[in-house]
């Protein structure tokens, strides 16, 4: 591949928001097949570890294809450097079918109509296009619809709490998929509420109201928390613990309204010390996950994962399916 023809494709790459910003560019990386990720040059350089990215993946049949896919699931198929991408890749011949090797990044040759496609990458980037600005989609700030995010979960899945929070923040920058979409995402938990008098889960849930949930994320492993005090309306039975609570009411509350959008998640693995491990708040978690059957209190499809980052990227992922429904 020629110098000029990689350094456009790394302009573009670099202008796509999961690729610029280090630490997305993490999670891009962890997420390609073995193969490539292992063969990529690590650089404290951005042009130089996109470089080496690119070099990489051109080294394996279909590499590139790979790549813009699982840019897709970050960020949405829909920004213009992705576009640019998809054009770039689309016009990439594939290697020959008698080929026994990946071809080598510095030698494999690009067809004419990639070569042409290199020649409009420029001006993808900078909006311009013989002169003539490009046509961005309008964004109306002032008419922009803003989703709320619920999350409820114990404290033993603090660390996925704060991978929702960290998913919403890099969809709300600037081109990422709720500008695209004119959302702004809101994340909602029990540490948005100010101090008040009365139960601490009343308290939350009088300042984060149900009414305000578009989306509700329950997350479990482990841990079920403590009681509230609080009472389920129907069965006069006492809740066993905040999430409990805030998940029936959003359950109920899509029964009767639709919404809000109900995503629930299971971590399986068990914690390294098993001494973590309460056999009481154990049972009353398994109890809680066998209602979600069909003849169960809540029937429900939930997820489960092993790891935080195992949640981060299905969550991501969720979120990026749903959100072109809710736009």
């Amino acid at each position: 591949m020629k110098r000029e023809e990689r350094q456009a494709l790394v302009d573009v790459l670099l202008a796509c928001p999961s690729i610029n910003d280090r630490k997305r560019r993490d999670n891009i990386i962890d997420e390609l097949s073995n193969d490539i990720k292992h063969n990529i040059k690590r650089s404290d350089v951005d042009r130089d570890e996109v470089a080496n990215l690119v070099k990489a993946c051109l080294n394996y049949p279909d590499g590139l294809q790979e790549l813009t896919e699982v840019i897709v699931s970050f960020e949405g198929a829909t920004s213009i450097p992705l576009q640019a991408v998809k054009q770039l890749v689309a016009s990439q011949p594939s290697p020959p079918q008698t080929q026994t090797q990946p071809p080598s990044g510095d030698n494999f040759d690009m067809s004419s109509d990639f070569r042409n496609a290199t020649i409009n990458i420029k001006s993808t980037i900078t909006g311009q296009q013989g002169g003539v600005p490009l046509q961005r989609p309008a964004r109306h700030p002032q008419f922009r619809h803003q989703l709320s995010i619920f999350v409820a979960s114990p404290g033993d899945v603090r660390d996925e709490r704060e991978r929702v929070h960290r998913i919403v923040e890099e969809m709300n920058q600037p081109d990422a998929l709720a500008d695209q979409y004119g959302l702004t995402l809101q994340v909602l938990d029990w540490r948005n509420a100010i101090p008040g008098a009365g139960q601490p889960e009343a308290v939350i849930l009088d300042q984060l109201q149900l009414e305000s949930w578009d989306i509700f994320i329950g997350v479990l492993w482990h841990r079920f928390g403590s009681p509230t005090g609080g009472q389920d309306p129907t069965t006069g039975r006492f809740y066993d613990s905040g999430t409990e609570e805030e998940f029936r009411l959003a359950f109920r509350a899509w029964q009767e309204t639709g919404r809000p959008h109900i995503l629930t998640y299971r971590r399986t693995v068990a914690p390294v010390a098993l001494s973590d491990i309460d056999p009481e708040q154990l049972t009353k978690v398994q109890y809680f996950w066998e209602e979600f059957g069909p003849d169960g209190q809540h029937p429900d499809l939930f997820q489960q994962y092993e790891t935080p980052d195992n949640f981060e990227r299905r969550v991501r992922g969720d979120l990026i399916k749903l959100l072109a429904k809710l736009k």
